[in-house]
């Protein structure tokens, strides 16, 4: 299973941390809610000039295409590199009232919502790279998720 998705880049900070000296915050363009909960890449110069992703404050406002595919897990070694492991997969219902109709209706809205995470099992504080991405799914793309095997992982990759 492989899943693409847009993100703007919505800020870009220095970190005064001895492993990772970069934070790229990073918003769904596919979610649409209006209630975005960041996505958030923090890791070193190298690493980012590595994975091609931006390094400089210039590049706030940019789109960065993530790719995350679906792989069995093989190991404490392989969560050594960019991997993610889900954090949660949610299905929420929202029920909104609009009395400004006579008669009042309701409108039923549901979000489907993927998160994921680097592993937390890392010598440093702070693991870098580190990565938590939010991803809004669409229906079809929450069932193929709900399908997965306990023991898959994400792989993970960037492009401009």
């Amino acid at each position: 299973m492989e899943i693409e998705k847009k993100f703007r880049i919505i800020g870009i900070t220095g970190l005064y941390l001895s492993n990772a000296s970069l934070r790229i915050t990073l918003i769904n363009l596919e979610n649409g809610q209006g209630e975005e909960t960041p996505s958030v890449l923090t890791m070193d110069k190298q690493t980012a000039m590595h994975r091609g992703l931006p390094y400089s404050i210039d590049e706030v406002g940019e789109l960065l295409t993530c790719i995350i595919t679906a792989i069995p897990y093989e190991g404490y070694l392989q969560a050594k590199t960019d991997v993610l492991f889900i954090e949660s997969l949610s299905k929420e219902e929202r029920v909104t009232p609009y009395y400004t109709t006579d008669p009042p209706v309701r409108h039923t809205r549901t979000i489907h919502t993927l998160t994921l995470a680097t592993s937390s099992v890392h010598p440093h504080n702070l693991p870098c790279p580190d990565y938590h991405l939010t991803l809004a799914l669409q229906k079809e793309e929450y069932r193929e998720c709900k399908k997965l095997l306990p023991q898959m992982i994400f792989k993970v990759a960037f492009k401009p």
